[in-house]
């Protein structure tokens, strides 16, 4: 999932690989990368998800469920769109998906994974930087798992150096 994406799908769940792109793991990316299919629901495929668009995903179908229809097709050729409420078109296609095992797959994600699934943002060191883990973990904390978090990433240029904001709001 993207940053925007996280929570609208539970984290505990093991299809959950967590957050891909530029501030994922990178082991999300390899899987991307060797992915025959992409359902892509309401992102934009923006370059901090992608990376080089010339080799992003190129054996992988892509679909994309999208509600802006601006946003099919501006950076990732999709093989079919779907433009609509995620949730509508995804209840409408639910019922004719077919459950199946995918073992070998599940199983190349846990080698890809690793020992990353051990890793907790509780254990990230505390040297006095805020990290956005650490944030999200105590507003988690603070409002016992019962707050909707929304995000968003920009960039500012600030005299030569280039710095990303990230803001947090519990709503």
């Amino acid at each position: 999932m993207t940053l925007l994406g996280i929570g609208c799908f539970p984290a505990n769940d093991p299809l959950n690989l967590g957050m891909m792109g530029m501030h994922g793991e990178a082991w999300v990316n390899h899987a991307i990368q060797e992915a025959d299919l992409l359902i892509a629901v309401g992102m934009r495929f923006d370059d901090r998800v992608t990376g080089d668009l010339r080799t992003y995903a190129k054996s992988a179908r892509k679909i994309h469920i999208e509600i802006d229809r601006a946003e099919v097709n501006k950076n990732v050729k999709v093989d079919a769109a779907l433009v609509g409420d995620a949730r509508e078109v995804l209840e409408q296609l639910l019922p004719s998906i077919d459950k199946k095992e995918r073992a070998v797959w599940q199983s190349r994600i846990a080698e890809m994974k690793g020992d990353s699934a051990v890793r907790d943002i509780q254990s990230l060191p505390d040297t006095g930087h805020l990290y956005a883990a650490h944030v999200i973990n105590d507003l988690w904390k603070e409002t016992g798992g019962d707050a909707i978090v929304v995000t968003d990433v920009g960039s500012t240029k600030c005299g030569k150096r280039s710095i990303t904001i990230t803001t947090v709001r519990a709503l």
